[in-house]
């Protein structure tokens, strides 16, 4: 009697591993998918309204000197070393500060290396086929219903993914090597 038991034990663990082994090698996807595929509409087409939604591509242009132009903003602050005081008075006294006045002799000059001249971004590029730029575009779902399909409920509304046919299961485990 123990042994009809283990025998029966070894046969259901072989059967539930040979279930699990199949589990693992089906792409239940695919069968989803074939489940709530019309076979009246096997593929995407403009009567159904499916369009895939795109990433778009960027923009491959490179800003060159044309791009930028230069903005002067002088960053120098005048401090006493920048005047000189002349004489402004033509009395013949002796000459008090209101006499004098301060001459600018500054001899800063605006300049790149001085940091008060920089070139900033303005660049008029306008997208087109020669730069490779493509605007993302949303997508919209596949709105196939079909009569023929349908129970007593209603028409049925189907799957709206890209392709009604699932990839191929190894696919992305051959990618990652």
């Amino acid at each position: 009697m123990k042994r009809e038991w283990i025998k029966r034990a070894k046969r259901a663990l072989v059967l539930l591993l040979a279930v699990v082994l199949i589990g693992q090698v089906v792409d239940w996807r695919t069968v989803a998918l074939r489940a709530s595929v019309c076979p009246n509409h096997t593929e995407h087409d403009e009567s159904c309204g499916y369009v895939a939604a795109s990433d778009g591509h960027p923009c491959n242009h490179e800003h060159d000197d044309s791009c930028y132009k230069e903005v002067t903003e002088c960053t120098h602050d005048h401090d006493s070393s920048c005047y000189e005081k002349e004489l402004d008075c033509e009395e013949d006294h002796d000459h008090e500060d209101s006499c004098y006045k301060e001459k600018l002799v500054c001899d800063h000059t605006c300049s790149e290396e001085s940091g008060c001249i920089k070139k900033e971004l303005d660049c008029h590029h306008e997208h087109d086929a020669s730069c490779g730029y493509e605007a993302p575009t949303e997508g919209h779902p596949c709105n196939h219903s079909c009569e023929q399909c349908s129970n007593l409920k209603g028409p049925r509304k189907f799957s709206s993914r890209s392709n009604l046919r699932a990839p191929h299961r190894f696919s992305s485990r051959q990618s990652r090597k």
